[in-house]
């Protein structure tokens, strides 16, 4: 039997990613939300050490694009070195917004951290107690504009201990999103993995029970049709194969969308009140850690 396994998947980082409307509309708030992005992927990592994981994984999209800061590069390193000094395992997988081809950091990142070959699918062994644990299948993007079906490059290739693949991609071919590495849900499952870690889908969703296949969503909800929680995945593996999950929301920043009715409210001056009110309530109620709301209101019923 297999031994006990922990841990966490995120995906579509983003870091240098900017919080999208703000800089036109609320430049102070754009200032003020600049770098919560990269301020949420440290919360991934105290959660990591926190939880004592066995290894990291990161699905996609780490950057937000060819044009990285040193800021952004730094922080990456100083966080993998903080799991390197842990013995936590990174596997990382490029994206459509981080290819291989955008790969050329200034900073060397420590021995922990792997990124997969965009060559082959690669098999990435990680041991715990001078034992594999787990297998981790993946490749990544050698250049922004992946339309193959990457997943079927995929295939299990002998009994694991744990098989996971570890994919960037639309499964589904979800209309809202590009249609990077398009695949199926039967298309994972003809890989003979124990379950799918994936990314570019930035709403967190669990696509798939048996075997597991889900996205975490992106860490940090970046303009207001990203609302809600956004986060991680503990994933958990007991000594049976029994596996279970939890999302973990890290976000710094909250969007909302919520309906306001005014059909009490007479006067210009009331509906300030009300709005007032309800952003002290939605303050009092942050959990967390998180910094602020942006909230966008729905004004219903009839009012002077």
């Amino acid at each position: 039997m297999s031994p006990y396994i922990k841990f966490i998947h995120c995906a579509d980082l983003h870091l240098d990613s900017p919080f999208q409307g703000l800089a036109v509309k609320e430049p102070s708030l754009a200032d003020r939300f600049k770098y919560s992005t990269n301020e949420v992927f440290v919360k991934i990592i105290d959660l990591c050490l926190a939880e004592k994981v066995d290894f990291l994984t990161i699905g996609g999209d780490t950057f937000d694009g060819v044009d990285r800061s040193l800021r952004a590069q730094i922080l990456l390193r100083d966080q993998f070195e903080r799991l390197q000094q842990a013995g936590i395992p990174v596997i990382v997988v490029a994206g459509n917004h981080d290819p291989l081809s955008e790969w050329v950091t200034e900073i060397r990142f420590p021995p922990n951290v792997h990124l997969l070959s965009g060559d082959h699918v690669e098999a990435v062994p990680v041991a715990k107690g001078g034992n594999v644990i787990s297998t981790i299948y993946g490749i990544s993007y050698k250049v922004r504009d992946t339309r193959e079906n990457l997943s079927l490059k995929f295939k299990r290739e002998r009994k694991d201990t744990l098989s996971i693949g570890l994919l960037h991609a639309n499964v589904g071919s979800r209309v809202e999103h590009e249609p990077y590495a398009p695949c199926t849900i039967n298309d994972l499952r003809s890989a003979n993995m124990d379950m799918w870690l994936l990314g570019h889908i930035h709403t967190p969703d669990v696509i798939s029970k048996d075997p597991l296949m889900l996205y975490p969503g992106n860490i940090q909800g970046r303009h207001i049709h990203e609302d809600g929680p956004r986060g991680c995945y503990l994933i958990t593996v007991d000594a049976d194969q029994k596996t279970s999950y939890e999302f973990k929301p890290v976000q710094n920043i909250v969007w909302k969308c919520e309906e306001v009715n005014i059909e009490k409210t007479s006067t210009l001056l009331e509906l300030v009140d009300l709005l007032s009110d309800r952003s002290e309530e939605g303050l009092a109620n942050l959990t967390n850690g998180e910094k602020g709301i942006v909230t966008r209101w729905r004004l219903t019923g009839s009012s002077p």
